[in-house]
């Protein structure tokens, strides 16, 4: 059996050296120093990071249809703790012009494509990749009908986007 002679922090990520006294059945005790590691739930690569054997893939796909800041990826990469609930640190889409973000989905289109609440905490207990999806935001043109029957398009025109539908009477 063992105690802990400098007790572990396991709030804090990283590594710790800690002193353990090991009792064996023969009565002998000894204090052997050990390092303790503790990680992260949820780690965002960046090459320098240790990643334990047992994490899972949780691959965020923003897709072509999103605007994305210098630097960031299209699909971003996450590893995450198979026995744990987490929250995965990923931000709402900004859509290119044309388009409205409509929600996260996991399985593929057609065979098991589910909603996915980015909000909410998931298990992940395999490699599973979440993708945004979009809708093409609709265009609205008005024309000026003259009592001639002519048509024209307003000189100083503006284009509207809406967001519902828009049902004829």
């Amino acid at each position: 059996e063992f105690e802990f002679i400098t007790p572990p922090d396991t709030n804090v990520v990283g590594g710790h050296d800690l002193i353990i006294k090991v009792r064996y059945p023969g009565g002998e005790e000894c204090e052997i120093p050990v390092k303790l590691v503790v990680t992260e739930d949820v780690i965002v690569p960046n090459g320098k990071d240790d990643i334990p054997d047992n994490y899972v893939k949780v691959i965020v796909d923003y897709t072509d249809k999103a605007k994305l800041e210098d630097g960031e990826k299209v699909r971003k990469e996450y590893w995450v703790n198979p026995n744990k609930k987490v929250l995965i640190p990923a931000k709402t889409p900004n859509p290119i012009d044309g388009f409205s973000f409509t929600e996260w989905t996991t399985g593929e289109e057609g065979v098991n494509l589910q909603n996915f609440d980015m909000t909410a905490v998931h298990q992940f207990e395999t490699e599973t990749v979440i993708t945004a999806r979009y809708m093409p935001k609709p265009t609205l043109t008005v024309k000026q009908l003259f009592s001639d029957g002519s048509e024209k398009l307003p000189e100083e025109s503006k284009k509207i986007e809406y967001n519902s539908k828009i049902q004829n009477p």
